[in-house]
């Protein structure tokens, strides 16, 4: 009875070009993501600035064009420099430059060169609830603000591995895609809590809860949906745990990612900070956990799924 030959089990050589393909196959998608968010952020400006113009032409034949024509002018002006029109009146803070006891500037600096992208600014947030975001629509002008609560609270490895998810996430574009979409969102929920106040102050829908920026009056109530729908077509929850992988590649160690996340969260739960459901989807970690109705209106995914994403396992 004649045996098949047995194969030859491969080579190192083969194992390394094996690998090396599939970093390469990896490095294209990489691109291609990067590509496609940066594609799918101005083609959104690109169209709704068309939809304002030829809306207000609809309406007021040339008149309306050139009202619409500002309008869009002014929400493009609003989306390029929310960070600094909003952000830094909403987290008042301190730009850290020379002064820095915690060595964050060096880290900053270091995994900016490691990762091949411009240094981003540092802003330090006087604020008990630990926490940590990235905003932006170039990363040349990224802003990473960090609550002084945070660097007490972590250790060093817990900070690399969420400056490193920081960092990542600007490079593929995920940071820039975020903070034009909560922008106009964010706009959206001003006007609406604007018109429940000019209809009454004391309207008998209206309900108030513990902070005062969770405030619900009937525009506001019809507009959460629109919005919420809005933030989740724009922002994929795929792409965090796309950024998740990565950064745990990155770092070298998927528990010590995931140990960041879930003190966020944990931190989240006991002293949730006093923003609204769009400012909310800048963070890494939804920092409104403590509220059940934020558990679908997130476009976080859930730290269960996240962490079995890197560990295959829930909980840690």
């Amino acid at each position: 009875m004649n045996k098949k030959p047995r194969q030859k089990p491969p080579s190192g050589t083969q194992f390394s070009a094996a690998k090396t393909a599939v970093a390469s196959v990896r490095s294209q998608l990489n691109v291609a993501g990067r590509w496609l968010n940066q594609v799918k952020l101005w083609l959104s400006l690109v169209l709704s600035s068309l939809c304002f113009m030829i809306g207000g032409y609809r309406l007021y034949d040339r008149n309306g064009l050139v009202i619409g024509f500002f309008v869009a002018l002014g929400l493009n002006a609003l989306v390029f420099f929310y960070d600094e029109w909003r952000l830094l009146s909403l987290f008042p803070s301190t730009e850290i430059e020379g002064r820095d006891p915690w060595g964050l500037v060096a880290l900053n600096r270091s995994l900016a060169k490691k990762h091949g992208l411009p240094t981003p600014s540092l802003y330090e947030v006087a604020s008990e609830t630990p926490f940590i975001f990235s905003a932006g629509l170039i990363p040349a002008r990224l802003k990473i603000f960090v609550s002084t609560s945070l660097v007490r609270r972590l250790n060093a490895d817990e900070l690399t591995a969420l400056f490193t998810h920081e960092l990542l996430r600007s490079h593929v574009g995920l940071t820039q895609l975020t903070t034009a979409a909560v922008s106009v969102a964010d706009m959206w929920l001003i006007v609406a809590r604007f018109i429940d106040a000019l209809l009454t102050a004391r309207f008998i829908w209206a309900r108030r809860s513990k902070q005062a920026r969770l405030c619900f009056g009937p525009i506001t109530t019809v507009s959460f949906p629109f919005v919420v729908i809005f933030l989740r077509l724009i922002i994929r929850r795929k792409r965090y745990l796309f950024v998740d992988r990565m950064a745990a590649s990155q770092i070298g160690q998927e528990k010590l990612l995931v140990s960041a996340l879930v003190k966020l969260d944990s931190y989240g739960k006991n002293l949730p900070l006093d923003v609204n459901i769009a400012e909310a989807a800048l963070f890494s970690v939804n920092p409104l956990s403590l509220y059940k109705w934020s558990r679908w209106a997130a476009v976080q995914p859930s730290l269960e799924s996240r962490t079995i994403a890197l560990t295959g396992h829930f909980p840690l």
